[in-house]
């Protein structure tokens, strides 16, 4: 029995709801990314990634072993397949307008903010300002008596 190498294993569409074109699209970043990458994850990323740039945000790709998923998704945009026992799901989430506007403005915001607050010490179970070094006064000269 020859093995099937990863990236060539037939496709078998659960649910689609999806154009045609989306669809030629996901299987060609599938299979492409499915040889280059050993991590599941990194699969799922750059295809939600790919995603994202190209229809917009609120994309999630979901992959596993032997899995299903039940999601709430904006119709159209929605697909889930096997490739031999590697299930996948790619879905674009409901566009609301406030995520799509924290998404376009504030993600830049929040990940510096977000490394700010990593840098915090936790001391007796509260969150501790960082403290700013104090600027250190030039000496003043004294003085010679002559």
């Amino acid at each position: 029995m020859a093995l099937i190498p990863p990236g060539e294993e037939p496709i078998c569409f659960i649910h689609c709801d999806m154009s045609k074109d989306m669809v030629q699209d996901v299987i060609f970043l599938f299979r492409k990314f499915r040889q280059k990458f050993q991590r599941l994850e990194d699969i799922a990323s750059v295809i939600r990634k790919t995603f994202d740039f190209k229809y917009g945000p609120l994309w999630t790709a979901l992959i596993g072993l032997h899995f299903t998923a039940h999601v709430t998704y904006e119709p159209g945009h929605y697909v889930q397949f096997y490739a031999g026992q590697l299930g996948f799901v790619l879905y674009r989430s409901h566009n609301s307008l406030f995520r799509v506007k924290l998404y376009e403005a504030e993600a830049s915001y929040l990940f510096r903010s977000y490394k700010k607050k990593k840098r915090r010490k936790v001391i007796g179970g509260k969150l501790q300002k960082r403290k700013k070094p104090k600027k250190k006064k030039p000496k003043k000269k004294k003085p010679t008596k002559e």
